[in-house]
């Protein structure tokens, strides 16, 4: 849960980048300002330099409508999941370590299904983050939809209604995964990929020598997330459906960039891929926390928004480092002059931040 210095407008969300920023401020750095965090080609960078650092970094994107200082943005979450968590422990709510499981489980299958060149393990770890990591921001997550579910009195059937209307929008089509070599029409490049395929040359290495793309030259040609067929160029459809699984087709038109000279492409169909659908049992927690924001929604909420974030604002907050003072104060003020958290304020208040791996497309 988030507030800003914007009487409208409130933090939401992160992204991983973020939220692996919040793993390290306020963990380290406080009370051992001197301790050596790295060394330079021999010079030392102090862990307080880098934490300070990144507290001061401001931060704009995704979720974060106005630029804010990271150190900022994090002590507002951290406060606000902590006081969540004791919460949803008060009243017998918080997820257990089973649940904690089962959401990252869900959301591996999700990006593999979309992903299925890579692992989940691997795409966070590019994000500077563990398993570990992962599960514990799930368990915030869980945490708060579970203790406003039992504030809202949701119940299986409103879980379960939701799901029946939202199901078509929690599967993927069939799919195939695709890798391309695509060079100018005109000049030596064509003849040559010809040539290389012809000789036997592996697609992929044709891939990193010849493609125009950079993209494609760094990654072998291989798209990055499956295609669903119905999404595959026009005049590639057909011979997608009929070239197995390892086989490749070509030279044929790629798609035309307006003002780019015209391109011909291989292409190599590196897997299919059936449809895939979320049972009920499967998206449960997406559907309960779906339900619940659209019910916090709702006008008549607005008390249970005004609560909670009243329950923040009341935490005790005891730094290491008093520095950290003036940064819960600042926050405070700005609650308070947005009307956050007294009653009968229309106060808005964000969700805990949420691991921004995509929902699949619906299937069609």
């Amino acid at each position: 849960m988030s507030f800003t210095s914007s009487r409208t407008a409130v933090v939401a969300g992160a992204t991983l980048g973020i939220t692996a920023t919040t793993l390290l401020l306020l963990g380290g750095g406080c009370g051992k300002q001197q301790d050596t965090f790295a060394r330079v080609n021999g010079q030392a960078i102090s862990q307080d330099e880098y934490v300070r650092a990144l507290e001061r970094t401001v931060i704009q994107g995704a979720g974060v409508p106005t630029p804010v200082p990271a150190g900022r943005l994090v002590l507002d979450q951290m406060i606000g999941n902590k006081v969540v968590m004791a919460e949803a422990s008060r009243l017998g709510v918080m997820p257990d370590d089973k649940a904690v499981d089962q959401r990252f489980d869900l959301q591996k299958r999700i990006m593999q299904e979309q992903m299925p060149q890579s692992t989940y393990e691997e795409e966070i770890k590019k994000q500077g983050l563990t398993a570990k990591d992962v599960k514990d921001q799930f368990r915030s997550q869980l945490a708060e939809t579970e203790l406003l579910a039992k504030r809202l009195n949701v119940k299986e059937e409103d879980v379960k209604k939701a799901y029946e209307t939202q199901k078509t929008n929690l599967g993927m089509p069939e799919r195939v995964q695709l890798r391309v070599i695509a060079v100018p029409a005109q000049g030596d490049d064509a003849k040559q990929v010809q040539q290389a395929l012809a000789s036997k040359t592996d697609f992929a290495e044709v891939a990193k020598t010849y493609n125009s793309s950079p993209q494609l030259k760094t990654s072998g040609g291989l798209l990055p997330q499956a295609t669903p067929i119905n999404q595959v160029p026009a005049p590639w459809r057909s011979k997608v459906n009929t070239t197995k699984p390892g086989a490749f087709f070509g030279p044929v038109d790629a798609p035309a960039t307006p003002g780019a000279p015209p391109l011909k492409a291989w292409v190599k169909v590196e897997n299919k891929l059936p449809t895939f659908q979320l049972t009920y049992e499967d998206a449960k927690p997406l559907i309960r926390q779906m339900v619940v924001q659209q019910m916090m929604q709702d006008p008549k909420n607005q008390g249970l928004r005004q609560e909670i974030m009243a329950l923040k604002l009341k935490a005790k907050f005891e730094p290491t480092d008093e520095r950290y003072n003036a940064v819960w104060g600042a926050l405070k003020e700005a609650a308070s002059a947005a009307g956050l958290g007294q009653t009968g304020g229309g106060g808005a208040m964000a969700p805990t931040p949420v691991i921004p791996t995509p929902m699949p497309p619906p299937a069609r």
